[in-house]
């Protein structure tokens, strides 16, 4: 996707993000903590958040007031129900069916491949070979796994003969932004679009004039936001584990149809 345009009304993450230097210091660390780990959040209670945000049960209470909602609880409920519409998830695979586990595995994971190339475009992918084959420089970012994403996509382009690298310290990511140009290609990896540090460096290399990539789950998310193109990866549902799976086979999956096109630009 190219050039997509924002909701009309703001999701709970974008408020929180709109109003974070605004709330006081106390309300912002909790602000920022979920910004940076919302699915974690929607699985903590509130003593949890309180203790790794280095704040306190009453700061996380007044910061849901400050987003207009009466309670923690109806604060993870909003947030859950906004990551469910807009993390790019496949449907949840029933066991009932008496499907083996590793079957059950196979068919959401085949299921959220499919639905991570219907969220893209084919042109998207051609247009974006061209602008990686002709760029002097590619810089690949992303925190904890999505810094392995980045390690594995610079991978792929290495063997293709250009020159890309990937860092999984994003502050560094960020240094190393600021001195792209508009020669020069930023691709910036986050399941959720949100972790702060990545949407930085990914906001450093779009000033410095860089064509600057998504690879994200959030069409909304601030990282798309910021970039000049993004490309949507779907999450397997797990059948019977409790948690938030990666996206990993998605982000392969984009990756390889980026290479093939690469490929194919060449050889036109």
């Amino acid at each position: 996707m190219i050039r997509h345009e924002a909701s009309a009304e703001p999701g709970l993450l974008m408020t929180i993000r709109m109003q974070l230097e605004a709330m006081p210091v106390a309300v912002r660390t909790i602000g920022r903590y979920v910004l940076a780990n919302p699915e974690t959040v929607t699985r903590q209670n509130i003593n949890q958040l309180s203790t790794v945000a280095r704040s306190s049960p009453a700061s996380v209470v007044r910061f849901c007031r400050t987003l207009g909602l009466d309670s923690y609880a109806e604060f993870k409920v909003r947030l859950a129900e906004e990551l469910a519409r807009s993390t790019g998830r496949s449907q949840p695979v029933s066991r009932s069916a008496g499907l083996p586990l590793p079957d059950a595995l196979l068919n959401a994971t085949i299921d959220a491949l499919a639905a991570t190339r219907q969220r893209n475009e084919a042109a998207v992918f051609d247009r974006l070979a061209h602008r990686l084959v002709e760029a002097d420089r590619v810089l690949m970012f992303g925190a904890g796994a999505s810094g392995i994403v980045a390690q594995i996509a610079a991978y792929h382009l290495l063997r293709l003969g250009i020159g890309a690298i990937a860092i999984s310290d994003v502050s560094w990511a960020a240094e190393l932004a600021a001195g792209l140009n508009r020669r020069s290609v930023a691709v910036a990896v986050s399941a959720s679009g949100v972790t702060e540090s990545t949407v930085r460096a990914a906001r450093i290399a779009h000033q410095a004039k860089a064509f600057t990539i998504a690879l994200t789950n959030r069409a909304d998310s601030p990282l798309a936001a910021v970039a000049d193109a993004t490309l949507l990866a779907v999450t397997p549902e797990a059948p019977t584990i409790v948690g938030t799976r990666t996206p990993m086979a998605s982000h392969l999956l984009i990756i390889e149809i980026l290479a093939s096109a690469i490929l194919a630009h060449r050889d036109a």
